[in-house]
């Protein structure tokens, strides 16, 4: 996994590609159409707080003036409410011609709790000539997350790491440390189950593992 710190607090890029950025300052021209935009997000966790990438693309026939972007984060603890981590707001006025896309990169420090299990990035745009509020939202997991896991599946390896196949084709690398419990012994060709967490490289660090049950004669 790609790790990134922020370390320089609110980060903002600002790129037209097919078009023009330009401070509201400079009007658009609204005459004979209604401005209209779409807007699509896409945002990472990274150390230290959120990148949130925001495409706002001029689906109009006139050019717009992009007045005010609202970037919020919220966070939960896992199917429950959503609760406020941290907002960026820019207010520094883009005008987008016709056809045109403007591209805005917003690096949000913030303190995930511990206990968060997903965060959500919504981004709300506001434009000349328009009541309505354009917005987009997406939802990922928090920085370094380990999300818990549990399958069964066929052994296809033990050495020089466990490596089981579930039943719907998924392969899964499992690992251990001191603390894994292991009942029966993992044995090629033979079922297993395995409980733990999925970690950032793929692997799974198992909690508990149950192999093939061992018959000893007396």
């Amino acid at each position: 996994m790609k790790i990134r710190r922020l370390t320089m607090g609110l980060f903002l890029t600002a790129i037209l590609a097919c078009g023009l950025v330009l401070p509201s300052a400079v009007m658009a021209q609204t005459e004979g159409g209604i401005p209209s935009i779409d807007v699509v997000k896409e945002a990472e966790a990274v150390e230290g707080g959120v990148v949130s990438t925001i495409t706002i693309t001029n689906s109009g026939d006139v050019d717009v003036n992009v007045t005010k972007v609202t970037d919020t984060v919220y966070w939960q603890i896992g199917g429950g409410d959503w609760d406020y981590l941290a907002q960026y707001v820019d207010e520094t006025g883009y005008l987008v011609v016709v056809d045109g896309t403007l591209n805005l990169t917003f690096e949000i420090p913030c303190e995930v709790p511990e206990d968060a299990r997903e965060l959500r990035n919504v981004v709300e745009v506001e434009i000349d000539g328009r009541d309505k509020v354009f917005h987009d939202i997406v939802s990922f997991a928090p920085f370094n997350y380990m999300p818990e896991i549990e399958f069964e599946g066929i052994v296809d390896s033990i050495d020089p790491d466990l490596v089981i196949t579930t039943g719907e084709g998924d392969t899964y690398t499992v690992v251990t440390d001191a603390d894994t419990q292991i009942e029966g012994e993992p044995t090629p060709g033979d079922p297993a189950k395995v409980e733990g967490v999925l970690q950032p490289d793929g692997t799974v660090l198992a909690s508990k593992i149950e192999g093939t049950e061992i018959e000893i004669d007396d």
